[in-house]
């Protein structure tokens, strides 16, 4: 613990805002050691020290970027306010207690804001949303056991009150985007529409309802063969039109095959060819036609009467 105490004194004094470091002031310690193999810190909020620690636990929040470990050192800072408000209460110092609540309230929000920042992002949450559920629920614990405290004064005892509020608001937030996450995924399955990338695993485990009684996997299961089958039969019907198409598409040249040869062997006759065998083939039509041959004839017999006579 003296060692611990000691790194961070050094990486305080490299630290510098607006120019000047924290070298330049004076920190008044208030760290009383009980012994050397357990020492126990007692830190007040007018101290300069409590402040410091502050900023070098946002220093390292700020430098760390996994989502995980952010969380992780957000419960790592709330499980020291609970510390030092139980080492608050002990000495009867209600401002401190107030001040370390109002500390523990801003870390709670920190850890909502983590959620909702990898959430916008599209990371995987279902990690994450397990280690701040159980983040809270830890809380939640630490201050109800707190509460239940003999002794205990009636301002610490509304501010815990209020901070186990706010920790169950927090779970109700989690577990409504949590439901309505649910429910889309479910319609869009319903729909046979993919879930997003990046939440198809998460929207997938999180299917299962309380007291429902058909198993989510089960009737899963059941959509995506219903699906499969409605795809199967899209495609032998885009497979029958194509047949009727190519057929149709094969009737059309033919026919059209048809006609071009006819054409062909139409415009392969002579013109010459069959003007000739209408001159050649028929008797000439010029002249007076002797529409009655036997009346000339019974004519010129009854003339060669007359002139004998």
């Amino acid at each position: 613990m003296m060692k611990k105490i000691v790194s961070t004194a050094i990486l305080v004094g490299g630290l510098t805002i607006g120019g000047a470091t924290f070298a330049d002031q004076e920190v008044e310690s208030e760290i009383e050691v009980v012994n050397e193999n357990e020492a126990a810190v007692e830190v007040t909020t007018e101290s300069d020290l409590y402040d410091t620690i502050r900023l070098i636990e946002e220093g390292e929040f700020d430098l760390t970027e996994d989502s995980k470990e952010k969380a992780l050192l957000q419960d790592e800072f709330a499980e020291k306010r609970e510390n030092e408000l139980e080492t608050a209460i002990e000495t009867g110092n209600e401002e401190v207690v107030e001040k370390i609540l109002e500390d523990q309230e801003q870390h709670l929000e920190a850890i909502e804001s983590i959620l909702e920042e990898a959430e916008a992002i599209g990371e995987d949450l279902t990690e994450l949303e397990e280690v701040i559920t159980e983040i809270i629920a830890k809380r939640s614990r630490n201050l109800l056991a707190l509460l239940e405290r003999e002794h205990l004064p009636e301002q610490a005892k509304a501010g815990i009150r209020k901070a186990l509020a706010n920790q169950e608001r927090a779970m109700q937030r989690k577990t409504t985007k949590e439901s309505e996450s649910n429910e889309v995924a479910v319609e869009e399955i319903e729909k046979g529409e993919p879930v997003l990338v990046g939440n198809e695993e998460e929207a997938l485990d999180e299917l299962k309802v309380e007291n429902q009684t058909v198993s989510e996997d089960h009737r899963e299961e059941a959509l995506v063969k219903k699906n499969m089958k409605a795809t199967n039969k899209v495609e032998r019907k885009v497979e029958k039109a194509e047949q009727k198409y190519e057929k149709t598409v094969q009737k059309a040249e033919q026919k059209l095959n048809k006609s071009v040869e006819k054409a062909t062997k139409q415009n392969g006759k002579p013109k010459e060819a069959s003007q000739g065998k209408s001159n050649n083939g028929a008797p000439d039509n010029k002249g007076p036609k002797n529409q009655n041959p036997g009346q000339g004839k019974d004519k010129g017999q009854a003339q060669g009467k007359g002139n004998n006579r």
